[in-house]
C-alpha cells in the first residue's frame, strides 16, 4: 500500500483546481450576503402576524423570548411570546403572552416604509412613521437575557410626542386566563396567568421603560399600561421591555419583579453592551458553517431556515414545537406542541451537518422530562396502540413492557401530554431516537453518549426487543406497527431502519458503557435478524413499499403523491447513502419518481434529503426544490403550506447532503451536486466530529480542508482521478496516509486542521506513486478509539436486499380510496387514515391475524400458521455471540453507524 506524504503523492494526471473559497470564511462578505438574503417589506400594514400557525412577518428570538412584527401606518406592534409560557389546564398548549405598541395609527398615506428581517444580525430594521414622525428603528432581543430593545432615531427636525403601550393578551384569547397591569415609577408593566386548575399555572410579565426620555400621562387598565414620551429632533431613545416568568407555578410578584429588574436603572451604555453581545452571538452562529450555492432563491431558503432554528432553539430553554416560539394566539394549531410522529424531529434535521448541534439540545430535555410517563405507558398502555394485536396475538404482553418507553403523538414540556393518541404507531420513540443517534454520530461526544443518548436508547431497545416477534421459519425478527396513522403492517420500513440505527449504536458502545456481554450479544443477534426494506412492483417498477407486501391493513402498500413515509428508512433511518449499491439506489430513484411527492405538505423535510442521499439526479432535485420555493416561500422566507411551521427548516439537510455526505466510514465531498454548477461550503460537519470545507468550479474540486474536533481516522473519497494529492497538517508537516478503492485514509489529532491538496506537480524522486492496494485496506484506527474502552466488533453489514421475482402487482385502485364514512380529523400529517381515526380518536382494532399470504417471500411454507413465537432474543444466537465476546476479550472499537447495501457504487445519475 503506497504512502502519501506532504511532498509525495499519487500521480493522477494534470488538472488545475482553485483553492478553497475565502469568501465563505470572511465574516464581512458573509454578513453582506446574508443582508441580501434578508426578507423585506414595503407596506406598514403587515399581514399574517396573528395566526394559529407560524407568523408570516419579521421574527426575532433568543430561544426563549420570541418577537413577531406587526403594525399599521404610524404604529409598530411587537408581539412578544415566551417558549415556556404553556397553559396546563383544560387543554395543554403553548399560548400567547402580549406585546408592546409604539406610536399610533393616526398617520395616513405613509410612503417610504421599509422593514427588514435582518438575519445576519438577528434584528428587525424599520424605516417609517411613528405618530406621524419619520423614524429609523432597530429592534432586537438580547442574546442571553429576556430584554427586547427598540432603538428609535428621529429623522425629523422637531420634537415628537410618541405613545407607548405595554399589554398582555393574544388572538383568540381565552376567557379563563387572568391579567393585571399598571405603572410604577415610570415603568409600564402587565402580567398574564394561564387557566387555574389541578395542573400547573404559568405566569409571565412584561415591563417597559424608555431610556433617554421620560414617560408622562400614564394610565392603565386590567391588561395594559400606557404613556407618552418625547422623541427629540434627530435624537435617539431606547424602548426596553423585560420579559419575566413562564414555566410552572411561579408567583405573580416574582415574575413581575423579574421583568422590571431587566429594565429599571438601565443606561444607554448598558443597552449598547447588550447590543454588542447580541451581534457577537449571531456572528459566532453564522461562522459555524456556510454554503455558497450561487442561487439566490435556494440560499434565501437555506439561510433563513438556519436563522429560524437559531432564533427559536437554544440550550437550556424549552424546545420549539410546531410553530417555534412565535405564538400570537391562545389557540395554536395542534397546541403548538411537540408532535412526535416526525414533525418535532424534523426541526433538527439540518442542525448536525450544519455544525450547529447545540440547537438540538433542548429536544433531549423535553424527552428526559417525559421519560417517567413514557415508561409508565410502556407497561400500562400497550393495548391502546392496537388492542386486538396485544390481547389476541401477544398475550405475553398483558402486563406491558418493563424498562421500555412508549410515547403518544403529542407532548409538551415538563412531562405533559397534548395529543393523547397513538394512531396505531410505535414509531414515536424511534423518531426521537434518531436525533440522539445523529447527535452522537456527528459530535462523537462521549459525555453526551454516556449521560444522554445511551440511557434513552437502551430503553427504546428494551421496548422493541420485547415488542417484536421472532419467526422461526424465516429466522427474522418481525415488528408490527402502523407505517401511516391508523394503519397496521409487518416491518414498516421506517420503524425497522430507525431501530437498526439504535441497535448499531448500542452494539458498538455497550461494552464501553458497562453493559453485560449477554445483553450486547442479544442486541447483535437482533440487529443481524432485522428485515430489509420491503420492495414490490408498481407500474412495472420495483419500488420500496411501506411495509412487507400483503400485510398493510388498508392494502395501500405505496401511496403515490402522499407523504413519503416509505422513504424514511433513507433519512432519518440512514439506511442508504451515496455509496450504496447501484441496484438499491435505482429502486430508491424509481420510488421517488412513482411517489412524485416533491410538493406534498409532509414530505418537504424528507423527500429532498432521500433524493440527495441516494444520488438522484441533482439537477432535478434543485429544479423541484426551486419550483416549490417559488410558490411556497412566505414573505419572511419560511415555507408555508397552511399547516406546518418550523419543521420546514429540515430540508437544509437535503442541501447539505448534496454538498457533503459521511456514512460513518467515508466522507464524500460534492457527492450529488450538478457537475456544471459552482458551489462551496465551509465547516459543514461530517460524522465523527470532522469539519469539512471545499469548493467546486464546474467539475473541478478544490483542495479539501478537514478540522478534527476529537481525533480519529479520516476516510475521504478522493474527489480527483488524476494529478498529485498531498496531505499536510496545519503546521505544514507531512501526514502519512493510505489509499484503497479511491478512499484516502489518515489519522488525525483532536484540534488539528488537515489539508488534502491536489496539484499537477510531478512527484519528486522520493515520491511513492499511489496505486490500488493489492488487498482490502485494513480497518484504520477507529475515530473514537481514544474516547472509549474497547467494545466487540460489530455485526457485518447486511447483504443486499433481494429484488422479489414474483411480488404481486399493486392495484392502483386500492391506493387512494378511503373507507366509506371515514372520519378525517386534520393532523400535522394529513395522510389518509382508516375509518374513525385521527387526532383524539383511537385507531380501530387491526385484524386478529396479520400474516403473509400463501407464497409471500416472508413465509416460504406459504402457511398462515408459520411459527411466530416471541422470545425476546434468539437464545442460541445470543449465547454463541456471548461466548465469542468472552473469548475475544478486548477488541478494536469500530463505530459502524450506517451500512451501504450491497456493492459500493459512486455513480450519481439515475
Amino acid at each position: 500500500m503506497a504512502v502519501v506524504s506532504a511532498i509525495t503523492a499519487v500521480s493522477l494526471g494534470a488538472v488545475t483546481v482553485p483553492a478553497i473559497a475565502d469568501a465563505a470564511s470572511d465574516w464581512t462578505e458573509l454578513k453582506e450576503r446574508l443582508h441580501t438574503l434578508s426578507p423585506t417589506w414595503s407596506d406598514p400594514a403587515l399581514r399574517g402576524a396573528i395566526t394559529t400557525g407560524m407568523p408570516s412577518t419579521a421574527l426575532l428570538g433568543n430561544g426563549d423570548t420570541g418577537v413577531t412584527s406587526n403594525g399599521v401606518s404610524g404604529r409598530k406592534d411587537f408581539i412578544i411570546s415566551k417558549g415556556d409560557f404553556w397553559n396546563g389546564n383544560r387543554g395543554t398548549s403553548i399560548v400567547g403572552l402580549g406585546g408592546v405598541t409604539i406610536g399610533d395609527s393616526n398617520s395616513a398615506g405613509e410612503s417610504g416604509f421599509s422593514e427588514t428581517q435582518n438575519i445576519a444580525e438577528g434584528r428587525i430594521d424599520t424605516n417609517g412613521l411613528l405618530s406621524g414622525t419619520k423614524v429609523t428603528m432597530q429592534t432586537w432581543v438580547a442574546a442571553s437575557s429576556n430584554q427586547v430593545v427598540s432603538k428609535i432615531t428621529s429623522d425629523s427636525s422637531t420634537d415628537a410626542s410618541i405613545t407607548l403601550q405595554t399589554w398582555v393578551g393574544a388572538g383568540r384569547a381565552r376567557g379563563d386566563f387572568s391579567s393585571t397591569a399598571g405603572v410604577t415609577d415610570g415603568t409600564l408593566w402587565a402580567t398574564r396567568a394561564t387557566a387555574p386548575g389541578s395542573n400547573w399555572v404559568s405566569r409571565a410579565a412584561l415591563a417597559t421603560r424608555v431610556v433617554g426620555a421620560t414617560l408622562s400621562a400614564t394610565t392603565s387598565n386590567a391588561s395594559s399600561a400606557q404613556g407618552t414620551f418625547t422623541l427629540p429632533a434627530h435624537g435617539t431613545v431606547y424602548v426596553v421591555t423585560g420579559v419575566g416568568g413562564g414555566g410552572q407555578d411561579p408567583a405573580l410578584d416574582t415574575v413581575k419583579s423579574a421583568a422590571t429588574t431587566l429594565v429599571n436603572n438601565k443606561t444607554a451604555a448598558d443597552i449598547d453592551a447588550l447590543d454588542t453581545a447580541r451581534a457577537a452571538w449571531w456572528q459566532d452562529y453564522w461562522s459555524k458553517s456556510s454554503v455558497t450555492l450561487n442561487d439566490p432563491l435556494l440560499e434565501k431558503y437555506y439561510y433563513n431556515a438556519q436563522y429560524f432554528i437559531g432564533a427559536s432553539s437554544r440550550p437550556g430553554k424549552v424546545a420549539p414545537g410546531l410553530y417555534g416560539i412565535w405564538i400570537t394566539t391562545d389557540a395554536p394549531g395542534w397546541h403548538g406542541d411537540m408532535h412526535l410522529n416526525y414533525n418535532f424531529a424534523a426541526n433538527f434535521y439540518g442542525t448536525y451537518s450544519s455544525n450547529r448541534l447545540e440547537q438540538a439540545l433542548p429536544a433531549f430535555d423535553i424527552v428526559s422530562a417525559y421519560l417517567p410517563e413514557a415508561q409508565r405507558r410502556s407497561k400500562a398502555e400497550l393495548r391502546r396502540v392496537n388492542n386486538d394485536y396485544v390481547l389476541k396475538q401477544r398475550t405475553d404482553l398483558a402486563d406491558g413492557i418493563a424498562d421500555g418507553v412508549l410515547f403518544p403523538v403529542g407532548i409538551g414540556p415538563w412531562g405533559s401530554t397534548t395529543d393523547d393518541v397513538y394512531l396505531g404507531q410505535t414509531i414515536n420513540s424511534l423518531y426521537l431516537a434518531s436525533q440522539y443517534v445523529e447527535y452522537w454520530n456527528y459530535s462523537a461526544d462521549p459525555v453526551f453518549l454516556k449521560n444522554t443518548a445511551y440511557p434513552y436508547l437502551t430503553k427504546v431497545a428494551a421496548f422493541f426487543t420485547s415488542w417484536m416477534q421472532y419467526n422461526a421459519t424465516t429466522q427474522k425478527y418481525e415488528l408490527y406497527s402502523g407505517p401511516h396513522e391508523g394503519t397496521w403492517a409487518r416491518n414498516p420500513s421506517g420503524d425497522v431502519a430507525l431501530l437498526r440505527s439504535v441497535l448499531e449504536v448500542l452494539t458498538n458502545t455497550g461494552t464501553a458503557m458497562g453493559e453485560s456481554p449477554a445483553t450486547v450479544a442479544g442486541w447483535h443477534d437482533v440487529l443481524g435478524k432485522l428485515a430489509e426494506p420491503a420492495t414490490g412492483t408498481y407500474n412495472s417498477k420495483t419500488v420500496y413499499l411501506l411495509a412487507d407486501s400483503g400485510t398493510v391493513s388498508d392494502r395501500r402498500e405505496i401511496r403515490p403523491g402522499d407523504n413519503t413515509v416509505n422513504l424514511e428508512f433513507i433519512h432519518p433511518g440512514d439506511y442508504l447513502n451515496i455509496r450504496s449499491s447501484a441496484a438499491s439506489k435505482q429502486i430508491a430513484w424509481d420510488t421517488i419518481d412513482v411517489m412524485n411527492s416533491w410538493a406534498q405538505n409532509n414530505s418537504f423535510s424528507k423527500v429532498y434529503t432521500a433524493a440527495a442521499r441516494t444520488g438522484y439526479n441533482p439537477t432535478t432535485i434543485l429544479t423541484k426544490l426551486r419550483d416549490l420555493l417559488t410558490t411556497s416561500l412566505d414573505s419572511n422566507a419560511r415555507v408555508d403550506d397552511g399547516i406546518h411551521g418550523l419543521e420546514k427548516v429540515g430540508a437544509t439537510e437535503a442541501i447539505n447532503s448534496m454538498l457533503l455526505q459521511s456514512d460513518g466510514d467515508v466522507i464524500t465531498v460534492f457527492p450529488n451536486w450538478p457537475s456544471d454548477k459552482d458551489a462551496a461550503f465551509k465547516t459543514l460537519r461530517a460524522e465523527g466530529g470532522f469539519l469539512v470545507s471545499a469548493s467546486k468550479s464546474g467539475s473541478t474540486i478544490s483542495s479539501v480542508e478537514i478540522q478534527s474536533t476529537v481525533g480519529g481516522t479520516v476516510n475521504l473519497a478522493l474527489p480527483w482521478t488524476d494529478g498529485v494529492v498531498t496531505v499536510t497538517k496545519g503546521n505544514g508537516s507531512a501526514v502519512v496516509a493510505m489509499t484503497s478503492d479511491s478512499v484516502l485514509s489518515f489519522a488525525t489529532d483532536a484540534g488539528q486542521t488537515y489539508t488534502v491538496s491536489h496539484s499537477t506537480a510531478t512527484p519528486t524522486p522520493t515520491a511513492v506513486a499511489l496505486t490500488p492496494a493489492p488487498s482490502p485496506m485494513p480497518v484504520p484506527t477507529p475515530m473514537f478509539a481514544q474516547l472509549l474502552p474497547p467494545v466487540p466488533s460489530p455485526v457485518p453489514a447486511p447483504s443486499p436486499a433481494p429484488t422479489p421475482t414474483s411480488t404481486p402487482v399493486l392495484d392502483p385502485e386500492l391506493m387512494v380510496v378511503p373507507s366509506p364514512g371515514s372520519v378525517a380529523t386534520p393532523t400535522p400529517d394529513p395522510a389518509p387514515t382508516l375509518s374513525g381515526t385521527g387526532i383524539g380518536v383511537s385507531p380501530p382494532p387491526a385484524p386478529s391475524s396479520v400474516t403473509a399470504p400463501p407464497g409471500n417471500p416472508a413465509d416460504p411454507a406459504g402457511s398462515p400458521n408459520a411459527p411466530l413465537a416471541h422470545t425476546g432474543y434468539d437464545g442460541t444466537g445470543a449465547t454463541v455471540i456471548a461466548l465469542l465476546l468472552l473469548l475475544l476479550g478486548t477488541g478494536v472499537f469500530v463505530l459502524v453507524r450506517r451500512r451501504a447495501i450491497g456493492d459500493t457504487d459512486t455513480s450519481n445519475q439515475p
